[in-house]
């Protein structure tokens, strides 16, 4: 998508996964993907883009019900609010506030050994 930026690392495991930031976003490339090789961008990049409002199944005509969910159905990760370069736009953050960046270490694009509470949140209402 036009404005992609790589804002982190997933690190951890399968079963925990966790973000690591970066200190600047990167712009998404395609020389920055095909440096993943075999392996899915998704799985090696915590990738931000442009909210898609109404082009997501998230989102409700005003807010992002994936947000919403992170943020009140997920515990909190961090006691203090990471290190996030996007945080002065970012949508989570500015519907969900604080609650949402306590947790966002833990959101992934492709989980894939996802808990039955991960897959509930992910699940579009």
């Amino acid at each position: 998508m036009p404005g992609a930026r790589v804002f982190g690392l997933v690190t951890g495991t399968e079963a925990a996964p966790e973000v690591t930031w970066l200190e600047k976003p990167v712009p998404v490339t395609p020389e920055l993907l095909a440096k993943t090789g075999a392996v899915e961008p998704q799985r090696v990049f915590r990738i931000a883009v442009t909210c898609q409002e109404n082009r997501c199944l998230h989102f409700d005509g005003t807010n992002c019900r994936l947000a919403r969910r992170v943020a009140t159905m997920m515990a909190p990760v961090d006691t203090g609010l990471p290190p996030c370069q996007l945080r002065s736009t970012c949508r989570w953050f500015g519907q969900e506030g604080r609650a949402a960046c306590l947790r966002c270490p833990q959101v992934i694009t492709h989980n894939y050994d996802p808990s039955m509470l991960v897959m509930e949140v992910a699940t579009p209402e």
